[in-house]
This record gives C-alpha cells, sequence and structure tokens, in this order.
C-alpha cells in the first residue's frame, strides 16, 4: 500500500480599479463633480486552506485500486466601490465561505504487459467568489457568485502495441456539473454566474507510432458532447445549449522526422496539423446576422499547420529554430466577446468584439543551455 497526505494553503490580496465608459462620459461627468462617467472596481481577499490524502493497494498482482479524499475551507471578501454616472460613490463589503469533501476512487487492471484498462469516480469543487462589478447599494442581486460542483466519471484503456513502437490510449468520460460557471453582463460589466446544471461528455483517443528509427507520427482526437440542463435565465432558456467554448470535435496530427549530422549535431523538423469545430462562446448560443437583433457568439471552425526545423549541436547546448505558424494564413477566431446590450437581449447582446489568434508568422529563434 502507498498512501500520500499533505496540506495546502494559498492567501491573495488583489486590488482592481476598473474603468468603464471613461472618455465618452467626460462632458456629462464634468456637470457632476466627478472624475468620470462610470466607475466600478474595489479589492478582494482569498484565502483558502486544504487537507489530502490518497493511497493505493494491490487488490492482487495485476488489480490495484486507489482511494482518495480532500477537505478544502475557502474564504473571499472584500469591498466593491465605485460611482455610475451622477450617483453617489458606494462602497459594498462582502464576504462569504465554502468548505466542501472530495473524493475520488480509482481502479486500474493490467491485463497484460500490453494493455492496461482503468476507471475512475471524482467529485470536484471550484470555490465561488465576488463579482467586482456589481453593487449591492444600486440593487445588483448577483454581488457574489455559488461554487461550481462536478461529478466526473472516466472508463478507457492504456495500451502499447507492435513491440513497443505504438502507444495507443482511450477513454470515455462524462462529466455532471451543478451550480456550472460561467460569464454573463451585469449592469455595470462581466460577473460570474451559476447555471443550475449541464454535462459534457465524449470520447478520446491518443496515438504515437514510430515508423522507422528518424521518423514518428502522433495525433489525438476528441469528440464532445456537451449541453446545459433545462434552466432558464432572464426568461431565456438555455436549455440544450452547447456549454460554451466547448467544441464538438477536435483532432491533431503530427509528424517528427530526425537527421544525424554526425560532428554537426542533428535536425529535427516537425508538422504539426489541428482542426478545432465551431464554438459557440457564450450559453445563449446566438448564431444571427451581426447586424441581426442579438447579434452572434459563434465562432467558426478552423484549421491550424505548423512547420519548425530544429538544429541542436552535438552538446545538445546550442539550439536554432526556424519556424512558420499558421501556415495558410488562415483567418482564425480565438474569442468573441460581448458588450452589454441596452436594446436587444438580456446578459449581453450589444457590441460584438473578436479575438483573432495570430495570422501567419515565421521566424528564427536561437538557443543555449547552460
Amino acid at each position: 500500500m502507498q498512501w500520500i497526505l499533505g496540506l495546502y494553503y494559498f492567501k491573495e490580496e488583489v486590488a482592481r480599479q476598473s474603468l468603464f465608459l471613461g472618455s465618452r462620459y467626460d462632458v456629462f461627468a464634468s456637470q457632476f463633480g466627478v472624475p468620470y462617467g462610470f466607475d466600478v472596481g474595489g479589492e478582494v481577499q482569498s484565502e483558502s486552506i486544504a487537507a489530502f490524502g490518497q493511497g493505493s493497494y494491490d487488490l492482487t498482482d495485476k488489480i490495484s485500486v486507489t482511494m482518495g479524499v480532500r477537505y478544502t475551507e475557502d474564504e473571499k471578501k472584500g469591498i466593491n466601490t465605485g460611482f455610475q454616472f451622477a450617483g453617489a460613490p458606494y462602497a459594498d463589503p462582502l464576504r462569504d465561505d465554502w468548505n466542501e469533501t472530495t473524493y475520488r476512487l480509482a481502479l486500474d487492471w493490467q491485463i497484460n504487459e500490453a494493455a492496461m484498462l482503468f476507471a475512475s469516480y471524482a467529485t470536484g469543487y471550484k470555490s465561488g467568489g465576488i463579482n467586482q462589478t456589481a453593487s449591492v447599494s444600486l440593487g445588483a442581486a448577483n454581488a457574489i457568485y455559488d461554487p461550481e460542483f462536478v461529478d466526473a466519471y472516466e472508463v478507457g484503456i492504456k495500451s502499447t502495441l507492435l513491440n513497443g513502437n505504438m502507444q495507443l490510449n482511450t477513454s470515455l468520460y462524462r462529466n455532471e456539473y451543478d451550480d456550472l460557471q460561467f460569464q454573463v453582463f451585469g449592469a455595470a460589466g462581466p460577473e460570474a454566474f451559476n447555471a443550475s446544471g449541464a454535462t459534457v461528455q465524449g470520447w478520446e483517443l491518443e496515438l504515437r507510432t514510430v515508423i522507422t528509427d528518424t521518423l514518428s507520427i502522433d495525433g489525438s482526437l476528441g469528440l464532445t458532447n456537451s449541453e446545459f440542463d433545462d434552466q432558464i435565465i432572464d426568461g431565456i432558456q438555455i436549455g440544450g445549449n452547447q456549454v460554451q467554448r466547448t467544441p464538438d470535435l477536435t483532432y491533431n496530427i503530427g509528424l517528427t522526422k530526425y537527421w544525424d549530422l554526425g560532428d554537426s549535431g542533428h535536425l529535427k523538423l516537425r508538422l504539426e496539423y489541428a482542426y478545432t469545430d465551431e464554438i459557440y462562446y457564450t450559453a445563449l448560443n446566438r448564431n444571427a446576422g451581426f447586424a441581426d437583433t442579438g447579434g452572434s457568439d459563434l465562432a467558426n471552425d478552423y484549421d491550424n499547420i505548423n512547420a519548425r526545423l530544429f538544429w541542436i549541436d552535438p552538446n545538445e547546448n546550442w539550439t536554432a529554430e526556424v519556424f512558420v505558424t499558421n501556415l495558410t494564413d488562415e483567418v482564425q477566431e480565438g474569442n468573441i466577446f460581448r458588450g452589454p446590450g441596452f436594446t436587444d437581449i438580456p446578459r449581453g447582446g450589444g457590441t460584438e468584439l473578436v479575438a483573432y489568434n495570430p495570422p501567419r508568422q515565421w521566424g528564427l529563434r536561437l538557443g543555449y543551455q547552460f
């Protein structure tokens, strides 16, 4: 039997003063003797302490069981400060604390030297917190958001095939969330919010195979089904919607080739291709036209190709890399940020701001390892 025991402690103080809609309301603000038209922020102190333990026991020479437990206490306290246009400044003290015990149970079965079957069940917990853009004095109802919980199930197999030249791992998983945390827009800006529940489940495959002594191929595939439980947020039913930032399909493949240059070191060529399916960036799953009411928070799918050539000196001190990323210069939407919607739908339907992944880039890197 093997045991691992530990203690964890974390403390952090964050002072943040965020300004929104400042310069465009300077004239308006000057009429009321305030420096800005809109000011929200404050400070938050976070403290977390946990104790955990995990033990493994061999039931037979091929089957082992692992059990773990963790107890966590979290506290967050702070003060939200600011003012909105001509309103009087506010200072709202906020505090909450949570505690939770989480577990993990795993079973490993070494079928033979080349394959191991595994299964696990675990519970997870993420602490709640304080929304610094929310003012209780001005009627905000979401100043403190709740913790998030998950029940996670996984079963799979890890294998080594072709006399050790191929590694093949695959698994099925299911994560059932309660009080899932995600971002919405309140009256004064972005806030964390709790959905009542969601389920994310899927299949993953990982492969690496050695073709020759100098050539190898690796890749992975992920199929995901994610959806929110039936629930209504500000009059909008999001049940059945895809969980934000969770593409249905992802896959990638890579090729690595080596050349031995003798006393001149060696070269390594790395080629990579990856595909990412379309992604919704909010729970509302909007896909209207840009100018239509509600707009869109759907990012298109995209392909990405990278190429890298490395030279390493015989002593492995010096390295040089020539690279090209996003070789086809494809437009890749990396994030969609929705501003507050004053005239369309609740929880953010205003200005659509899109952040893009880098375009095609190329360059040279030199490195030295002491």
